[in-house]
């Protein structure tokens, strides 16, 4: 992409940004300006994402991520910044953890992925732009699980193309705070996901569902955010062994 192009871009992004209500500052932009660049970079020698054009990335990537904030304030009932502290399991190459971080600077976050070259990207993009309060973890849901300092400590969890609901709701429940939620980032119907993860749900410890839909601008998707609510702390038998979750949900 050329200069023009690329500048034509960063105003669309600028535009969407302003339409859907995502302040951000010059310093902002010129950060996820340099992630993309970052993202384009990493990519040619290792595999983080399909979406490769830097107009692609803004949108289908960044702009597709902010859409959790207006969500998770609705649904904290909190007015400005989000309330943390927030984890991002699964997050590849930061989606949408990294996303929201750099959009709520004072957000506490949490990036865990299984792969060591994602997690050595999140780790180049942490310095690169000088960010405070990340962790990044080169593990698993169920790993974390385990360890007093990561269960049920988030108030927030997401999870964006990870996994089918009923297995994301086990590995989620036991990483939720009690009164916390977790959010997972779905397509346009998902709603058989969600009638199979009820049982899934109630084992650990969500008690009710909130869908929001959105649309990209320029037809580029239609999305929903599934969010589930902890009411009751999670029994000590979830998650199962590591890989249970995926080869026999709880449905």
């Amino acid at each position: 992409m050329n200069e023009a192009h690329e500048e034509f871009a960063i105003g669309d992004f600028e535009k969407h940004c302003e339409v859907r209500g995502f302040s951000l500052t010059g310093m902002q932009i010129d950060q996820f300006v340099r992630y993309a660049h970052g993202l384009q970079k990493w990519n040619d020698r290792v595999n983080l994402t399909a979406i490769v054009d830097f107009g692609g990335i803004l949108l289908k990537h960044f702009v597709d991520c902010l859409e959790l904030i207006p969500v998770m304030q609705s649904l904290s009932g909190v007015e400005g910044l989000t309330v943390g502290p927030l984890l991002d399991f699964g997050t590849g190459a930061g989606f949408p953890g990294l996303v929201l971080k750099l959009a709520i600077p004072d957000l506490s976050v949490t990036l865990c992925d299984s792969l060591r070259k994602r997690t050595d990207f999140l780790e180049h993009v942490v310095d690169d732009l000088a960010l405070s309060d990340v962790t990044v973890i080169h593990g698993r849901a169920e790993e974390l699980a385990s360890h007093r300092e990561y269960r049920e400590q988030f108030l927030q969890v997401v999870a964006r193309a990870v996994a089918r609901l009923s297995v994301l709701a086990e590995l989620a429940g036991p990483l939720v705070d009690v009164g916390g939620f977790f959010h997972a980032m779905k397509g346009p119907s998902p709603e058989t996901e969600m009638d199979d993860a009820r049982i899934a749900m109630e084992r650990v410890g969500f008690s009710h569902t909130v869908v929001n839909r959105y649309s990209l601008p320029l037809n580029a998707g239609d999305h929903t955010v599934v969010s589930l609510y902890k009411d009751r702390h999670t029994s000590n038998r979830f998650p199962r062994k590591m890989g249970d979750a995926q080869r026999s949900p709880l449905v």
